[in-house]
């Protein structure tokens, strides 16, 4: 059915989407602990550091990071995307989430 087809395909455009805006919130966290030694102790989209993202675009499909947590070697959030969407952002990398 075409409508099914649609939805599907506006669907992985919205997970390419969302992955990619973690991808550069990844970036953003590796490249603060090269700089500082330490991932930041706390992170909200509100944070100054994020207004490049911010102003760029690159974040616009992110709603909210949930249960970000740091060390000074390791970090962990949830990303979660203006459709519902999830995903787990850590040092390592970027996971699918549920």
């Amino acid at each position: 059915d075409v409508a099914a087809v649609a939805e599907l395909g506006a669907r992985m455009t919205r997970t390419t989407a969302l992955q990619s805006s973690a991808r550069a919130l990844h970036v953003f966290l590796l490249s603060s602990y090269a700089d500082n030694g330490q991932y930041p102790q706390s992170l909200s989209l509100a944070d100054p550091e994020l207004s490049y993202l911010r102003d760029t675009g690159t974040l616009r499909t992110i709603d909210r990071l949930e249960g970000y947590s740091a060390t000074p070697d390791t970090f962990s959030v949830i990303v979660v995307g203006k459709d519902g969407q999830r995903v787990r952002v850590t040092n390592a990398g970027i996971e699918p989430t549920r």
